[in-house]
């Protein structure tokens, strides 16, 4: 995701994805994420279903965690 008029495309595609496996009963983990590149704020969102990516997840590794919601059992978000 990007700052200013964007579409937050990884936001959508995490949190539709965390709501249809949480709607099977599979547990999953949305992480939002932020990172410096090329001198501008970038945010990204990801879902990982234990040590499995699920969206978003092929950069992960370049932003630092800013905070993890859990589906558990129940629906979006509650944060961990």
């Amino acid at each position: 995701a990007r700052r200013g008029q964007w579409r937050a495309k990884c936001m959508e595609d995490g949190i539709a994805a965390a709501r249809m496996l949480s709607r099977r009963g599979y547990p999953a983990r949305l992480q939002y994420g932020a990172a410096m590149i090329a001198g501008e704020l970038q945010e990204h969102v990801w879902l990982t279903k234990g040590k499995y990516g699920i969206t978003g997840y092929n950069n992960a590794s370049e932003f630092s965690l800013l905070s993890q919601f859990s589906n558990g059992s129940s629906s979006l978000p509650v944060h961990s």
